[in-house]
């Protein structure tokens, strides 16, 4: 793998059959990774080891990577016309939303959420867009209960459930370290 190389190793012409060692024809056609500090560099499937004896190759398949990643950051809601969850009202203008994480988070959560207007509060005929949305104060690694407040023309005690309204929406958590 070359991830930068002088002249000496690229004046040559690609090889295209198998040939005597040439130095400079071993990294012809190479981009120099190193000409710019906004250069990106990708790499999968290599196993790094300390010492001489090698371990097998360590393999997690997808759900298991996934879960472990959603310890630290989960993205619930990402989009328009998706189900946040559901919810009752606590009073006539306020609601909270339960949301249920896949998996037990690493702690409590902190919230991000793209724009209040970008969400919307079903309760009986009625919609509602809320005005401001938030982190209950129990916050904890299992679920978290969304407020949103400022709704109009609902009823205390009225059952619910949230959605998105807008492409840009995005409903997220972390528990980042």
């Amino acid at each position: 793998m070359w991830l930068a190389a002088g002249s000496t190793f690229q004046s040559g012409t690609l090889p295209t059959a198998w040939e005597a060692s040439d130095n400079a024809d071993r990294a012809v056609g190479q981009v120099n990774l190193a000409d710019s500090t906004s250069n990106d560099w990708y790499i999968t499937g290599v196993q790094l080891e300390v010492g001489e004896n090698a371990t097998p190759f360590e393999h997690r398949p997808y759900d298991v990577e996934l879960a472990r990643c959603e310890r630290y950051y989960y993205v619930h809601a990402d989009g328009s016309g998706r189900a946040v969850g559901p919810g009752a009202m606590y009073n006539s203008s306020s609601a909270y939303v339960n949301i249920k994480f896949p998996v037990t988070m690493r702690g409590d959560p902190s919230v991000e959420i793209s724009s209040e207007t970008n969400f919307r509060f079903f309760s009986g005929n009625n919609l509602s867009v809320p005005t401001s949305m938030g982190i209950w104060s129990q916050s904890n690694p299992t679920n978290e209960f969304i407020t949103m407040s400022g709704l109009t023309g609902k009823t205390q005690g009225h059952a619910g459930f949230a959605d998105t309204n807008d492409a840009a929406c995005k409903l997220a958590f972390s528990a980042e370290l």
